[in-house]
């Protein structure tokens, strides 16, 4: 990677979780033969790509508590399992009915939960989809899935619209994006469904696309 590439890069992932309320890393990393701070990368960028109005930085208290719960398949007569959650004692039953992990005991489950250094934001590593809980808001996204397009199986990080969200995971300058939106617990689904049939319908019109004719080899003799 060119140093001026990694210039813009880092700094755009800093000025992004600078304006999102995070404090950068005070350590320095490195860019090219240089080892350069988060802030003076996240200036740069912003000298370019001027930012919108700081984010206070919010960090909540909240802490959310899991159940499993058992999801039954007739059509495998299989049981997989799923997941409620209360938020100050309040059950939410977004991933109850939905099959979250697939014969997990009910220790193995919470190694699969992790939270970000803000408190604020819940990873869930489903075994096809790996969800990601807005405590604060009460909102839910999806960080990557595998899901079915008809008879395609596809496997990505799932994007949809321009926000990005930068999750701070640990202390060394990582930052972990999310760029699904975040939805509120009851509209997911209808949001998440539309994705995937959007994506089937991209998936059928490259399908359908003739192939392109490509000029003959020239030999040379």
């Amino acid at each position: 990677m060119k140093e001026e590439e990694a210039v813009f890069l880092l700094g755009k992932k800093f000025s992004f979780a600078r304006n999102e309320g995070e404090d950068l890393p005070t350590g320095r990393v490195r860019v090219g033969s240089s080892m350069v701070l988060p802030e003076e990368l996240a200036d740069e960028y912003d000298k370019h790509f001027p930012p919108g109005p700081r984010k206070h930085k919010q960090e909540t208290k909240r802490v959310v508590k899991y159940e499993l719960t058992v999801v039954r398949d007739e059509e495998r007569s299989a049981i997989e399992n799923g997941l409620r959650f209360y938020i100050e004692g309040r059950p939410f039953n977004v991933l109850a009915n939905h099959a979250v992990f697939y014969g997990v005991s009910g220790s193995q489950y919470q190694t699969r939960i992790s939270t970000n250094n803000s408190n604020r934001y819940d990873l869930v590593q489903g075994d096809r989809i790996t969800f990601v809980i807005d405590k604060l808001e009460e909102k839910m996204s999806v960080k990557q899935a595998v899901f079915n397009c008809r008879d395609v199986e596809c496997r990505e990080v799932a994007i949809m619209g321009k926000l990005t969200t930068w999750l701070r995971i640990e202390d060394h300058g990582n930052f972990d994006p999310v760029f699904f939106p975040f939805v509120p617990f009851d509209d997911f689904w209808k949001t998440w469904s539309w994705y995937i049939d959007q994506r089937s319908k991209q998936i059928d019109q490259f399908r359908n696309m003739p192939l392109p004719s490509f000029p003959p080899e020239i030999s040379i003799h």
